[in-house]
């Protein structure tokens, strides 16, 4: 029954799909709805069908594919690596240009830093939650193995500057009395945990697109 089913879905699939990438997360996706089907006391058969009904017949689900490139995983850890460049090159400018500003405006520049800072450090860590729920929730299951290479080529920026603060190559008074040993601490374990955030948003994503509704 599954395989008549995704063989359907692999002959209306377009052209320039990645078919095989589709038909794993299909099976992903199966596997884990008929699983917590039979959990609530579905026969396999009934959980089977009660999946693909909730899926959508094979034309719907190759209907959502017309017009779509898949994007390789080296193209999404480009993507989040330019995404991670270009957070850290606007934290640069702004360290940069204060220097430029006031001495009154710079000191009213790093007080509201220093009471915004777990703020900061709190939404760079919900940027990367939600960045693994996105992916997860484009591409499913499929993704899952290859997803801590995927997180660690644009978070090697983040480990390489932890690295240069810790080792006194960037002085912590470049940013004015924020970097005190307690948040530097914190840094250091959040940094640590980013690609578990990661992990957690993707996680989420991909049993949100797994099955609309159980």
């Amino acid at each position: 029954m599954e395989e008549a089913y995704l063989y359907t879905v692999m002959q209306l699939l377009p052209h320039g799909i990645n078919k095989e990438h589709v038909l794993q997360e299909l099976r992903s996706q199966i596997s884990e709805s008929v699983k917590r089907k039979q959990a609530k006391g579905l026969s396999e058969r009934d959980a089977m069908l009660e999946t693909f009904k909730q899926l959508g017949s094979p034309r719907e689900i190759a209907n959502q594919y017309a017009g779509n490139h898949n994007v390789t995983r080296l193209q999404l850890a480009v993507r989040l690596f330019a995404m991670n460049v270009l957070l850290f090159l606007v934290g640069s400018a702004i360290v940069i240009l204060q220097a430029y500003l006031s001495s009154p405006a710079k000191q009213q520049f790093w007080l509201l830093a220093q009471e915004h800072k777990y703020q900061i450090l709190g939404v760079y860590s919900l940027l990367w939650l939600v960045c693994g729920y996105v992916i997860g929730k484009l591409y499913g299951f499929s993704l899952r193995r290859w997803l801590g290479r995927i997180i660690h080529v644009p978070l090697s920026l983040n480990y390489v500057f932890m690295l240069l603060i810790l080792f006194r190559f960037i002085p912590t008074d470049w940013f004015g009395g924020v970097l005190n040993t307690d948040f530097v601490i914190i840094s250091v374990v959040v940094t640590a945990l980013l690609s578990v955030f990661s992990l957690v948003g993707f996680h989420v994503g991909a049993r949100s697109k797994s099955v609309r509704k159980d």
